[in-house]
Parts: structure tokens; sequence; C-alpha cells
């Protein structure tokens, strides 16, 4: 399974890997032991793939399409895809999508046009952004239990930590000992960056400050 500077990884809740493969235009997620279980793709809607995200309470995979500026929803079995709403109003739209990141709330878009992170509801309503122009490059998107987005702004070079619209803290990729945030993850305290540029991948404690009640 070899492996581009575009390249995503995702694990599932069965600790199965989703790999996003934009030149493939698919997402292949694989067993534990290595296995390929399922590809998902959609000639019609799936042109550039670039981030995915699972969400748990609709029990589905929710892949974000680059060229098509959308989101696919799949079926765990891949045989099933339809397109996940997003309405624009007066004030937001999504111009672009670089990440997604699902929360139990909102579905999370990154969008380099805005340079902000779209919060978009159930319902299709895109309730609110966060972000706007502070953000240099949205890039990779995590969101941690309570709903903290922890955003990889590669035009600064740091990782962004956000809740609702607020800022709350923010790290330079140089204090981690790396280049560049090209991904990003977080599990309870935990937390996983990657640097495609140097190929490393550091993983810290999430500060006291930020983990709140336990």
């Amino acid at each position: 399974m070899p492996a581009r500077v575009d390249t995503r990884l995702l694990v599932g809740p069965d600790l199965s890997l989703f790999v996003v493969e934009p030149s493939a235009r698919r997402v292949a997620r694989y067993t534990r032991d290595g296995r390929l279980a399922t590809a998902y793709a959609d000639p019609l809607h799936l042109a550039h793939p670039v981030s995915a995200a699972w969400d748990e309470a609709g029990g589905r995979l929710i892949v974000a399409d680059s060229v098509y500026r959308h989101l696919v929803a799949f079926h765990p079995a891949g045989a099933a895809s339809y397109l996940v709403p997003m309405h624009a109003d007066d004030r937001h739209s999504v111009r672009a999508i670089s990440a997604v990141a699902v929360g139990k709330s909102a579905i999370h878009v990154a969008d380099p046009v805005c340079r902000c992170v779209l919060a978009v509801a159930r319902d299709g309503r895109i309730a609110y952004s966060y972000g706007d122009n502070v953000i240099v490059q949205p890039g990779a998107l995590a969101l941690d239990d309570r709903e903290r987005a922890y955003i990889a702004d590669t035009g600064a070079a740091m990782v962004r930590v956000y809740e609702g619209v607020r800022e709350i803290a923010n790290v330079a990729a140089a204090d981690l000992g790396i280049a560049q945030v090209t991904d990003i993850a977080i599990h309870r305290n935990t937390l996983v960056v990657t640097d495609a540029t140097t190929a490393r991948v550091v993983i810290v404690r999430v500060p006291a400050s930020l983990r709140g009640k336990p």
C-alpha cells in the first residue's frame, strides 16, 4: 500500500484503517491484518477525495471531494452513496474543501477560500463559521470529545484550537519539532500530528488546561 504526500488515514471504530487515495478516486478500508475490505468510490460524485471522517451517529463514512466541493456519504459496506446537504445562505457558502470532521451536532468543513471552517448542522444548514481570515490556510481537521476543533493551519505552520467560534489555543509546528502540519488526529488527551515534508509523526499530550472535566 504505497503512500503519497496527499494520502490521508482514518482509523475506524472497529480499528480498521481507511485510506484516502486521491489519485485512485476512492477511499479504501483495510482490516487489521492488512486485507482490503471495501473500496468506497462513486464515479459520478467522487473525483478527488481529500479527507474522510466517520459519522458515529449516522453509521456512515463521509468523504470530502475537492473538485465538486461537496460531501459524499457511504454506507459502511460501500454499496450506496449520496450527497450530504450543505445549504448556502446570504452569509455562508462552501467554496472549497480541504478537510472534514464529524461531531455530535455538526459536520465541520475546512474551506481554504474563506480561510475558515464551516459548521454544517445535521439538517444541512450552515450554522456558523470560525477562524475567518485568521486561519491562513486551513488543512487537516480533527475534533475532540467536547467538539473542539484542532486545525492544521498550513499557511502559518501551526495547530489552532477552536471552541465554538473562539480560538482558545495554538502551537507552532516548530515548537512540536516539525516543519509543517500535514495531518492531525486526536484521541482523548493524545494529539497526533504528522509532517509529510520530513516524514515525522509527533505524539503529544493535550495540555491540562484544554482537557476539561474527566
